[in-house]
């Protein structure tokens, strides 16, 4: 199964790969501190689901990395950036983070998914544009 979010504008990968981003217009936005994305994204990886976002000059396609600490291997969150029209890779990025955040989460798919709408919809709550799905 493939869930597509299609918002206009491209996102801002800072708020992907930044701890503490709110950006959100609203005077009582749900969420403040730029984890839900980040959270939803580590949760779907590691449930083995496919993400990318699609905008209009570049995909953001997600995928994990094998590396180690201190003995314990970690998945850390890769961010390939591409082109969206000749899909040339632009940029490949180790996010600070791994599929270890939300782990003790009970039901992790149904928790994840609502976080990573929540990104897509509240931004653009009070823009003339309307997210599709």
């Amino acid at each position: 199964m493939a869930i597509c979010f299609n918002t206009p504008g491209e996102i801002d990968t800072r708020l992907i790969t930044t701890l503490g981003t709110n950006v959100k217009a609203k005077d009582s936005p749900i969420g403040f501190f730029g984890t839900g994305l980040k959270y939803a994204i580590a949760i779907l990886l590691r449930e083995k689901q496919t993400i990318k976002i699609i905008g209009p000059r570049s995909t953001l396609t997600f995928s994990t990395q094998s590396d180690e600490i201190r003995g314990k291997t970690f998945e850390f969150i890769v961010m390939q950036e591409s082109d969206a029209e000749s899909g040339a890779e632009l940029r490949k990025t180790q996010l600070g983070f791994t599929t270890e955040l939300g782990k003790n989460w009970n039901s992790p798919i149904p928790k994840a998914l609502p976080k990573a709408l929540l990104n897509v919809l509240e931004p653009v709550a009070t823009s003339k544009n309307s997210p599709t799905f």
